[in-house]
């Protein structure tokens, strides 16, 4: 294993993206909520969506195959996220 330098560290400075975190979680409980889910369903759809948005930003912020896993996360937290805020 080898240290990373000043460059790739620059690359994925910010990976965990707590603003899309919070986007994700404001989008996936919005959608929740307007489709008349209960506080139940619209808290894990909040939820699901912070952790989809959380893999959104890694996948914007790397490259090669952790973009990809993260990309696919993303994805399948997301669509986690519309399932339970179904009512």
């Amino acid at each position: 294993m080898r240290e990373l330098n000043v460059n790739e560290i620059r690359e994925v400075s910010g990976g965990f993206g707590l603003i899309s975190a919070a986007i994700g979680f404001v989008v996936g409980g919005a959608s929740s909520a307007m489709s008349g889910g209960s506080a139940g369903n619209i808290a894990s759809s909040a939820f699901l969506g912070a952790i989809s948005g959380m893999f959104g930003g890694l996948a914007g912020a790397t490259t090669g195959a952790v973009r990809g896993l993260s990309a696919a996360n993303s994805v399948a937290f997301g669509v986690a996220s519309g399932a339970a805020g179904q009512p």
